[in-house]
């Protein structure tokens, strides 16, 4: 793996020349020597947070890694196309490129490594400093002599797919597979390879009854951690919520579980399946979500009785990185494929409609996994978005091409696996001893943790409780701060938090005052407040009286 420091290298310096009005083709005019920067962000072992970095694309020539394709070994363009959009997540990059995943290696589980290392050798082959290319805008050589066509770079794929087949003979066979398939098993095996849980055990997945809960779901998210804590599991991993409502009696049933494909059915209002129609994703979206009627299929609780139920799937926490998976092929009695476009924006996907408990939900498009062709016989391609020049890609197995216009060449009725990135500055690691960075946590964090810096800093040497502007300022601050999110922090509940110090991650501790946190949550003085803040104060305000009464009435 590269160091991630700058070096001088002999480079070509391309352009990109038009080939179609769609797609452009590099050429190269010269070679020289180019200041080449890290292509990944240096991750720290055992991180608490990745940040997202962002990009300065005001340099006069670029060095773009990642330009590089993959060789097809017959029928291998649905795994290609899976690679390419990996590739792209670019904090999955970092984690491999900073070689964090050796550290986290399960010997007992998945592959044992095999998959996932043979996937970190492909993304180093990938974006590998001798691959690298220097871009200039073309108006810089319209007066030079038409430069040399650059001929693809590619890397073979071949070792990860003998390792595949290996371990799944659903891929043995060398037919042309289903890329969201391969998707899934490929980001399966890498969480169990890389997963922080050494021992296998045995989770509950309840069923809660009645008005559904928010301490519910946190509960349900905590049984998954117990088992299942990765790198997947911090960028791709939402949460959703299954309710069958009893026709009769009005009963209601819910489950909470992990997702990691939003798989949405296309709206369809013609009968004529391969009729090209058009919807929105936000449609398709709407229909995820309808209600089902199922006559006499379930068992009421209340009734003790088959009964006719409805039942309904909500979104209930989103992932920092949602993979949406378009279900265009159709099994049955009629197999087919839906041909479909699907309008889906390519910037500020606002999903704060489907999933009210949490903000800071919108999303940008960087990567697209595309199918041309039918049920019996297709081809699988990828659009990706480079992350240093933040243009858009079209690779095609060996082949890249640069894209001109995006809206018009990425939205259209291929599109099959959309992935898009939360619009956020930083993700958190997801851990049984720090519940502040479940999704459930960061309803109000991002407000109250700004309010209370501002606060901290108007104060700053004045916050003891010996201070006269003690009770008056911060106390406002702390008002100010839950009147802003009355109708988000309703939802935390110190039931999020209990029974955890028996579920700690390995050699991790949690002291009395940390319990004590816990346990007091929502009064007076800690509502508002993260709870590292708490144990970093290390409570002071636990000395006042009615801070010990809030604490008795809990306990």
């Amino acid at each position: 793996m590269g160091s991630g420091a700058s070096k001088s290298m002999n480079r070509p310096i391309g352009y990109y020349e038009a080939k179609d009005g769609t797609y452009s083709r590099l050429r190269y005019v010269e070679r020289q020597k180019v200041i080449v920067n890290k292509p990944f962000q240096k991750l720290n072992a055992n991180y608490l947070q990745i940040n997202i970095e962002k990009k300065n694309q005001d340099e006069q020539i670029q060095v773009l890694h990642g330009i590089v394709g993959l060789r097809n070994l017959g029928n291998t363009c649905y795994l290609n196309t899976a690679i390419h959009c990996l590739s792209h997540t670019i904090p999955l990059l970092d984690y491999f490129q900073s070689n964090l995943y050796e550290k986290e290696i399960n010997n007992k589980k998945g592959s044992k490594g095999q998959v996932t290392k043979s996937f970190a050798n492909l993304l180093e082959q990938i974006w590998n400093d001798d691959k690298c290319i220097a871009i200039q805008q073309q108006k810089q050589f319209k007066d030079i002599k038409k430069g040399t066509e650059i001929k693809d770079q590619y890397v073979n794929p071949a070792q990860l797919l003998t390792l595949i087949q290996k371990y799944s003979k659903r891929f043995e066979l060398g037919y042309q597979e289903d890329c969201q398939e391969v998707l899934s098993y490929l980001l399966d095996m890498i969480h169990e390879d890389l997963n922080r849980c050494k021992q296998s055990i045995q989770i509950q997945n309840k069923d809660y009854y009645g008005d559904p809960k928010d301490e519910w779901a946190a509960e349900s998210w905590q049984e998954h951690l117990k088992a299942n804590k990765s790198i997947i599991v911090d960028l791709f991993q939402g949460q959703l919520k299954s309710t069958c409502k009893c026709v009769k009696c009005g009963f209601q049933s819910h489950k909470f579980e992990p997702f990691l494909f939003l798989n949405l059915p296309i709206k369809q209002n013609s009968k004529y399946k391969n009729f090209k129609e058009q919807c929105t994703l936000k449609e398709c979206l709407d229909l995820f979500q309808k209600e089902e009627l199922l006559e006499s299929k379930w068992r009421c609780p209340q009734c003790q009785l088959d009964r006719d139920c409805k039942k309904s799937i909500q979104i209930w926490k989103l992932p920092n990185f949602l993979i949406v998976h378009l279900k265009r092929f159709q099994y049955g009695n009629v197999c087919e494929k839906i041909m479909s476009k699907v309008d889906y924006p390519i910037e500020d996907l606002d999903l704060s409609d489907y999933c009210q408990k949490q903000e800071n939900i919108q999303y940008d498009l960087y990567s697209i996994a595309a199918h041309s062709g039918t049920l019996s016989q297709g081809h699988y391609f990828a659009y990706c978005k480079n992350r240093n020049d933040q243009k858009w890609y079209l690779y095609n197995d060996e082949s890249v091409y640069q894209v001109q216009d995006a809206q018009k060449s990425i939205v259209n009725e291929y599109a099959y696996v959309l992935f898009y990135q939360r619009q956020t500055d930083s993700i958190l690691r997801q851990t049984l001893s720090n519940p502040n960075g479940w999704p459930h946590n960061q309803i109000t964090t991002k407000r109250q943790v700004q309010l209370l810096i501002d606060n901290l800093e108007d104060n700053k040497g004045q916050l003891d409780d010996n201070s006269p502007h003690m009770p008056q300022q911060l106390d406002t601050k702390r008002q100010k701060i839950s009147r802003e999110s009355t109708s988000l922090a309703n939802n935390k509940s110190p039931l999020i938090f209990k029974g955890l110090s028996q579920t700690l991650d390995n050699k991790s501790q949690i002291s009395k005052i940390e319990q004590d946190v816990f346990e007091i949550q929502d009064t007076e003085y800690t509502k508002s407040m993260p709870l590292k803040d708490l144990v970093q104060q290390k409570i002071d305000y636990k000395t006042k009286g009615k801070f010990q009464e809030q604490l008795q009435k809990k306990k």
